[in-house]
């Protein structure tokens, strides 16, 4: 059994595991851009400035 047709067979018996991850990578991928665009020290000097949002 080749490597395509047992990721085919994991991805049809396990739908929602599938879902999972891929809204995780999502997740991840969004964090990091908005971490790439506002820095964790600035978030926390306007959060504990009470200068936040």
């Amino acid at each position: 059994m080749s490597l395509k047709d047992k990721i085919v067979n994991i991805i049809t018996a396990h739908p929602k595991l599938v879902t999972f991850g891929i809204g995780l990578a999502i997740i991840f991928v969004i964090g990091t851009a908005i971490g790439m665009l506002y820095p964790q020290s600035v978030l926390a000097q306007h959060v504990f400035s009470g200068m936040c949002c």
